[in-house]
């Protein structure tokens, strides 16, 4: 069987470098304030930082402290209360 597909034409291929030149600023924008900080935040949800001797890998351990103290039911109403206010 043969192959039925058109090679590109020079002017489609300098058209699609032109588009992919177009949003490069924007998804390098994309990258570097968005994703990023979002990767950097949940790789720090699994570590101790102490300023005086720096981070340390901790696991889970951050959430289940979280999830037991009794001052989380208190945090999650304060904050949704202010969501709420300024809103």
């Amino acid at each position: 069987m043969a192959d039925m597909t058109a090679p590109r034409s020079e002017l489609r291929q300098s058209q699609a470098r032109t588009g992919y030149l177009f949003i490069f600023p924007a998804m390098l924008l994309y990258l570097v304030f968005v994703l990023a900080p979002v990767i950097v935040t949940v790789i720090l949800s699994f570590a101790s930082y102490d300023p005086q001797f720096g981070s340390h890998w901790v696991g889970l351990d951050n959430f289940k402290r979280f999830f037991t103290d009794p001052r989380s039911v208190q945090i999650f109403w304060n904050t949704l209360r202010f969501t709420r206010t300024y809103a």
